[in-house]
């Protein structure tokens, strides 16, 4: 796997390139954790970098908030893949996975807007 300063990797044969960023010096962060996702999120990323930098919990809140409210926040790439593995290590880590849907209602996306209809299991 090659490796850039930017934190791009890409498998040979494998293309796109990924984004993977180590994660553990984030405060509070598992001794295991990582986080791949497209590279067209390389802006998000780093603007998540900045912010994780933020130690006091209510001055990031207050940070995240003002940057959606004036319209710096960084959009992820729409469709794009987020794997995050957390844990005490690589062999107990957990695996979440979040497809970014940015400014998508239930409506746009098709999905029922309430937890009772069978839409969404195709029945």
């Amino acid at each position: 796997m090659e490796s850039r300063p930017d934190l791009r990797h890409a498998e040979e044969g494998h293309q796109p390139p990924g984004l993977l960023r180590p994660r553990r010096a984030i405060p509070g962060a598992q001794p295991f954790a990582v986080q791949c996702t497209s590279i067209a999120n390389l802006d998000r990323v780093a603007q998540n970098r900045k912010f994780d930098a933020i130690t006091d919990k209510a001055a990031k809140t207050a940070a995240l908030e003002a940057a959606e409210k004036d319209g710096t926040r960084v959009k992820p790439e729409f469709g794009s893949v987020w794997l995050t593995m957390n844990g005490p290590d690589k062999e107990h880590a957990r695996i979440h996975t979040t497809i970014a849907v940015p400014g998508a209602t239930t409506q746009s996306m098709g999905l029922p807007s309430d937890n009772n209809s069978r839409a969404a299991c195709g029945s």
